[in-house]
């Protein structure tokens, strides 16, 4: 599980936003997160934007 290239891809967070953004996607995906479902919805959105990102390069609106 390297996440590295998501934490590349969101070059509009800093790095301790990158690194909560990170645990709280892994949490996610593990049924672990107590963020409310509507806040986790938005972290997949927003975790899908930075795949594109991350595969696609820049210039891809959210």
């Amino acid at each position: 599980e390297d996440w590295a290239f998501i934490r590349d891809a969101a070059t509009n967070l800093s790095e301790e936003e990158k690194t909560r953004f990170v645990t709280e996607v892994r949490e996610i995906y593990a049924g672990e997160s107590t963020l409310s479902q509507g806040e986790q919805d938005d972290l997949e959105r927003r975790l899908g934007w930075y795949l594109v990102e991350a595969t696609e390069g820049a210039g891809t609106a959210p």
